[in-house]
């Protein structure tokens, strides 16, 4: 499976020139906190986490419901912010950044894979994967050359035109993959992406994913299963909002 040629096309992403960074971290926290802002007002979700993530790693996030595991990806992802403690997210120090700053490095370099349908009903696969390109300003040849070859790398070029409401789980997942990394992003956050698959194809989706990593995009999901986490090059495990392994 090959995700991505060498060819050479032009980056509309803002802050293409992540891959000039040197670094070989993408993501340092350390000592961080993460609260409730609404509700249950002061209600601690995580504490302490310390953590490093290098650019390429394929990171596994694991632990039961309730543990902390979609509000750590959504902090690992600069999708919220830190309570307390620090954040940096390729030597940016997340804490002290704009909110319009953070949405920009996002858009085009951070990519999201969730486990609920959030692709659009009425519309066809090339319409929901093109997307992303559409908000970053491809013409639409780009854009037909863009999806046609992810969804190919997918093993679903045969979906070009069919409409999502017509697929099953485990296509509309590799669907909603397609349009998570069309763009080529830096990052790929993926919360309980095979949960909602039938056990016969998670195996296929997860080596999907791993063959995402293997193009040199940083990969970090989280998932309930111990089988599934396994999958991972490295496992955290998190037990009522502190990592314990």
């Amino acid at each position: 499976m090959v995700l991505f040629s060498n060819e050479t096309r032009r980056d509309n992403r803002p802050f293409s020139f992540i891959n000039c960074i040197k670094t070989v971290q993408m993501i340092v926290a350390k000592n961080m906190c993460f609260s409730l802002s609404g509700g249950r007002i002061g209600e601690s979700i995580l504490e302490n986490i310390n953590l490093t993530v290098d650019k390429g790693a394929y990171l596994s996030i694991f632990g039961a419901e309730g543990s902390g595991k979609s509000s750590l990806l959504m902090l690992l992802g600069i999708f919220e912010r830190p309570t307390s403690g620090e954040l940096s997210f390729l030597g940016q120090d997340v804490m002290t950044m704009t909110d319009r700053r953070i949405e920009t490095i996002r858009r085009g370099n951070i990519g999201y894979l969730g486990h609920q349908m959030s692709l659009l009903k009425g519309y066809d696969v090339f319409e929901n994967v093109a997307l992303p390109l559409v908000y970053l300003n491809y013409g639409i040849s780009d854009r037909r050359r863009m999806v046609a070859r992810i969804l190919d790398s997918l093993g679903i070029g045969h979906l070009w035109n069919k409409k999502v409401d017509d697929l099953n789980m485990f296509q509309i997942q590799l669907v909603t993959l397609g349009r998570a990394i069309v763009a080529n992003p830096h990052l790929l956050i993926a919360d309980e992406p095979a949960g909602m698959i039938n056990s016969r194809y998670q195996n296929d989706f997860m080596e999907a994913l791993s063959k995402v990593n293997e193009q040199g995009i940083t990969v970090i999901h989280g998932t309930s299963s111990s089988f599934l986490a396994d999958m991972a090059v490295r496992k955290i495990e998190l037990y009522d909002g502190h990592i314990i392994g």
